[in-house]
C-alpha cells in the first residue's frame, strides 16, 4: 500500500485486510523495490513451505496405509498414540491354519514367479475373504496362510467367523482351479482357547500370536485332508448346531496328547446353495 494517509488505524486497517507493507507519501523508490522485494520473497517462501507441509501430509497418509496394511487399525492406533510395549490376552479366540497340500510336488517343475502368482493369486482370496469375514490375518510361511478370530478385538461368535472363513477358503480355491496352471487343494485346521498377542521386534515388526491354542490349531491344520476343514472338539462345541461334524477323529500331537477333532461341512441346504451360486457364476463368466 501506498498512500498519503498516515493515519495508524487506517494503516492497521490495510495491513489486516492482506497488505504485506505499507508506505507512505512522498516514497523513495529504493526502499519501495526493497519492500517490493521482500514481500516476493516471503510469498516464494510461503509456497515453498505450503509445498513441503503438503508431501508432509502425502508421506503421513502413504505411512499409515503401510501400518495399516501391517497391523491391525486398533494397534496401529495405540503404537500412534505411544504405547511401545503391546502385549494382550485373550480368554478365547480361534486360530485358523490354511496350507497347501503336496505343495512342493506341485510346484517343482513351475519358475519362480510362477509360484509366486499363484500363491498371490489364493492368498489374495483369502485375504478379501478374512477381511469379509471379520477375522485378522496374522502371516504367510511359504504355503501356510494363518489367521486369528476373536484378536485384536474380542468376539464371542469368534468360532463361527473363522469355520465360515475356512470353509469359504476351500470353495475358493475350487474357484480358481480354472484360472491356476495346476489345482492347489487345502487343508484348514481350527483350534479355540485362550492366545496371547502383541507386537514383536523394533525393525520390521508384526503382530503375531502365540501359545498352546496356536500350536494345537497347526497340529490340526497338519492332519486335515485335502479340501476339508478340521477343527478341535474346543471349537466344535463353540459352533453349536449350525454345522456337520464328521467324527471324533484322534490326532496326536508331537508332545504325546491325543486330541479329538471333528472334520466340520456346512448344512446340505447351505452346501446345496453354494454349488448354485457357484455354478451361476461359471455360466456368468463363459457368458462374458
Amino acid at each position: 500500500m501506498i498512500s498519503a494517509d498516515t493515519n495508524a488505524d487506517k494503516v492497521s486497517q490495510c495491513i489486516e485486510l492482506g497488505a504485506d507493507d505499507y508506505l507512505p507519501k512522498p516514497f523513495n523508490p529504493t526502499i519501495l523495490r526493497a519492500r517490493i522485494g521482500a514481500a516476493l520473497r516471503r510469498q516464494s517462501l510461503r509456497a515453498l513451505e505450503n509445498e513441503y507441509l503438503g508431501k508432509i501430509e502425502n508421506e503421513k497418509r502413504h505411512c499409515e496405509n503401510l501400518l495399516r496394511n501391517i497391523l491391525p487399525a486398533e494397534i496401529a492406533t495405540r503404537l500412534r498414540n505411544g504405547e511401545s510395549n503391546i502385549a494382550d490376552h485373550f480368554d478365547d479366540a480361534t486360530v485358523i491354519f490354511a496350507d497347501v497340500v503336496g505343495f512342493g510336488k506341485i510346484t517343482a517343475r513351475m519358475k519362480a514367479y510362477e509360484i509366486v502368482a499363484c500363491l498371490n493369486q489364493l492368498f489374495s482370496e483369502f485375504d478379501t475373504l478374512a477381511e469379509d469375514a471379520g477375522i485378522e490375518k496374522i502371516k504367510t510361511i511359504g504355503d501356510n496362510y494363518m489367521t486369528v478370530s476373536g484378536v485384536p478385538t474380542p468376539r464371542s461368535n469368534h468360532a463361527r467367523m473363522a469355520a465360515k472363513f475356512a470353509l469359504d477358503a476351500i470353495v475358493a480355491t475350487g474357484r480358481l482351479r480354472s484360472r491356476l496352471p495346476a489345482p492347489f487343494p487345502i487343508r484348514v485346521g481350527l483350534h479355540s482357547g485362550p492366545v496371547m498377542a502383541g507386537v514383536i521386534g523394533t525393525r520390521k515388526f508384526a503382530y503375531d500370536v502365540w501359545g498352546d491354542t496356536v500350536n494345537i490349531a497347526a497340529r490340526l491344520e497338519a492332519a486335515s485332508q485335502p479340501n476339508r476343514v478340521l477343527a478341535s472338539a474346543a471349537t466344535v462345541k463353540a459352533l453349536g448346531s449350525e454345522y456337520r461334524f464328521d467324527g471324533p477323529q484322534k490326532v496326536e500331537t508331537k508332545e504325546g496328547r491325543v486330541l479329538e477333532a471333528f472334520f466340520v461341512s456346512r448344512p446340505v441346504d447351505d452346501v446345496s446353495h453354494l454349488q448354485a451360486t457357484k455354478t451361476k457364476q461359471s455360466r456368468e463368466e463363459m457368458i462374458e
